[in-house]
């Protein structure tokens, strides 16, 4: 228990006096109000005490995390609309909260205050109204008055990790400094108070179209922004590139099915509604006819002479049976492979069957053993033949080749 008396000027002291405590902010889901707080306030073991004349006491708590998704400020913007006490108060000594904004590493401002506590059962909601921004810390003061027989106190309880220091005093409008000579360990302050969070809001973007293939820079301007957990345009979420609470930049992300998508950002007030106004436009994509159709290239055995593969046939060196043949394919496709022999006056013959391939876009290989089916190639001068065809049915133009030639 501690206890502090000055002498203040009645008026003043009424609308000035504070004592800081800010508590973790659970997580909230989307759209609806988080607890700020204890949300048991039952079973002081102790108190913060003003009694007699004129006295206050300061103090600014550093609660730690109360687990996963928890928070030390404000998650988003909102209004505080009710907050509850353990305490007692009497002839003229009252129990108020405030918002306050940090502004340094030990110095805060404070913003608003609310009116005395009604009800200190701790279970009892007192209503009141404060604006609250992301990142703002909610706080609390006890005061007793100049008056006889004025008393305040606040529940106190023992709670490792949460550390509270004496503070100066001031009222909203004010600064005021944390005092580290004064920190009380392990403690918690028996408050809490009811914030319901503002939903985010999308006003403009500053570009409405960009090409498939993504890669548009795109700054989202709005209201209650600040501390995104997603920006998606439609179903893809997207990196945040930086935020505050009036606009966000990002980065449009491919969207190769084309047509118009709703940007959304969603914080722990909910996700901004679709509109107009958020609307990402890629255009329609090219029509199958219209695609550049799949490519083969650099053809290429790794020996352009070998023994072409005998099933009963004599015994030959496995390093002269057959050849590795690499190319390129410009896209995902089915590469059809046929052989033909070049016979005389350079005529081409098919030698077999054909066969296909499944290929990725890029470099890939296959193994060549010199036989179509069952048919072993006979010697003699060949060329292979490749053509691929995509997805949407278009074929290459032109297959490309490369020739090799069967020994015995």
């Amino acid at each position: 228990m501690r206890k502090a008396e000055n002498s203040f000027d009645l008026g003043t002291l009424c609308a000035a006096v504070l004592l800081v405590a800010c508590l973790a902010f659970p997580a909230a889901a989307p759209g609806k109000s988080v607890l700020i707080g204890s949300p048991d306030l039952s079973g002081a073991d102790g108190s913060i005490e003003c009694i007699g004349t004129s006295c206050y006491w300061g103090g600014i708590a550093q609660l730690t995390l109360a687990g996963p998704g928890t928070f030390t400020t404000a998650p988003a913007d909102g209004t505080v609309t009710s907050w509850r006490v353990n305490g007692t108060a009497a002839g003229g000594g009252g129990i108020f909260i405030h918002v306050i904004r940090r502004t340094g590493p030990e110095q805060y401002l404070g913003l608003s205050d609310s009116g005395a506590a009604i009800h200190t059962d701790g279970t009892t909601p007192n209503p009141t109204s404060l604006d609250v921004d992301v990142g703002n810390l909610i706080s609390s003061t006890v005061v007793a008055y100049d008056m006889p027989g004025a008393s305040a106190a606040l529940g106190t309880r023992a709670s490792p990790g949460s550390n509270f220091g004496g503070i100066g005093i001031l009222s909203a409008g004010g600064t005021y400094e944390r005092d580290p000579m004064s920190t009380t360990l392990d403690t918690e302050l028996l408050f809490n108070a009811t914030v319901e969070l503002e939903v985010p809001r999308i006003t403009s973007l500053s570009a409405r179209q960009g090409p498939l293939t993504g890669g548009t820079p795109v700054t989202i301007t709005g209201d209650h922004l600040a501390i995104a957990t997603s920006v998606r345009f439609g179903e893809t979420t997207v990196p945040v590139v930086s935020a505050d609470n009036e606009s966000i930049k990002v980065v449009s992300p491919p969207h190769p099915e084309g047509g118009s998508v709703d940007v959304t950002v969603t914080t722990a007030g909910g996700s901004s509604a679709a509109s107009a106004d958020t609307k990402f436009t890629y255009p329609e994509p090219p029509a199958p006819d219209d695609k550049k159709p799949p490519k083969v290239t650099k053809v290429k055995f790794a020996r352009g002479k070998f023994v072409a593969a005998n099933i009963g046939g004599p015994v030959v060196s496995a390093a002269k049976v057959g050849s590795k043949v690499t190319y390129r394919l410009s896209e995902n496709a089915t590469v059809a492979a046929t052989v033909k022999r070049i016979g005389k006056k350079r005529r081409l013959k098919k030698a077999g069957k054909s066969f296909s391939l499944t290929a990725k876009a890029g470099k890939n290989s296959f193994f060549f053993s010199g036989r179509l089916k069952n048919k072993t190639l006979k010697p003699g001068r060949y060329k292979l033949l490749l053509s691929a065809r995509d997805a949407q049915g278009n074929k290459s133009k032109k297959p490309a080749a490369a020739r090799f030639k069967v020994v015995r």
